[in-house]
């Protein structure tokens, strides 16, 4: 099965995931999204699965830049996250202890040795004491340091979402249902025996698709297969 994002890159809103061996990872689903509620705001139009350590990181539209007084910088203020771009072009995000860097805002992210800042230290404290989403310990589980293993980075100018597993997909039957679970991920990912359709729970919302790659179509929940519904209703 195959669970790397394969959309057109320069029709897609998101960078597409680079699969690598699994290190420590704390399962989780990692929906970073302005604005979080028991629903989704609007219907998702992406949904990635990772088998390594990953980050979505969510930016309201396209990117739009604004200077940061006493820098060369600029930042992307449409995003909780942490993005600066420097003169040269090169954008750099904030991802625990460390940062990450990438020649362009959809390009490959990669460890940076150095902080985008400079000397300008003062500037960075303040900055990043402001920012929504720092990408620290509380919001990002899987590691206690960036450099102990540095995550695929992904950035979403749309409504997107990611789920991680433990390694390789591996799905288990539902007793009593025609229904497989994916056993590895803390997330609710269903799939028919027959392997026609996919089944995901994302923030009180379930889609549909006949493979992990989409398109994802929004369902309502009096629409899903007889034997979802009575997991759901089950106490």
């Amino acid at each position: 099965m195959q669970l790397e994002a394969s959309f057109p890159r320069e029709n897609s809103p998101m960078t597409t995931i680079v699969s690598r061996p699994m290190a420590r990872l704390t399962l989780a689903l990692l929906l970073l999204v302005a604005g979080r509620s028991s629903a989704p705001a609007q219907p998702l139009r992406y949904i990635f699965f990772a088998e390594a350590p990953a980050i979505l990181v969510q930016v309201d539209g396209a990117p739009v830049y604004q200077p940061i007084p006493g820098t060369h910088l600029q930042r992307i203020v449409n995003t909780r996250a942490l993005i600066v771009r420097d003169g040269a072009g090169i954008h750099y995000l904030k991802v625990l202890d460390g940062w990450m860097e990438s020649y362009g805002f959809d390009d490959e992210w990669r460890l940076s040795g150095v902080s985008p800042f400079g000397d300008n230290a003062g500037i960075e404290r303040a900055v990043l004491a402001a920012t929504a989403d720092r990408l620290d310990r509380e919001s990002v589980s899987f590691t206690s340091s960036l450099y102990d293993d540095p995550p695929t980075i992904l950035m979403a100018t749309d409504s997107a979402a990611l789920i991680v597993t433990d390694g390789a997909p591996r799905y288990e039957t539902v007793h009593g249902t025609s229904l497989q679970r994916l056993a590895n991920t803390k997330a609710t990912v269903l799939r028919e025996r027959t392997g026609e359709q996919f089944y995901v729970r994302v923030d009180g919302g379930w889609y549909r698709a006949s493979t992990t790659d989409g398109p994802w179509q929004s369902i309502a929940t009096d629409q899903l297969p007889s034997d979802i519904a009575r997991q759901i209703e089950r106490p």
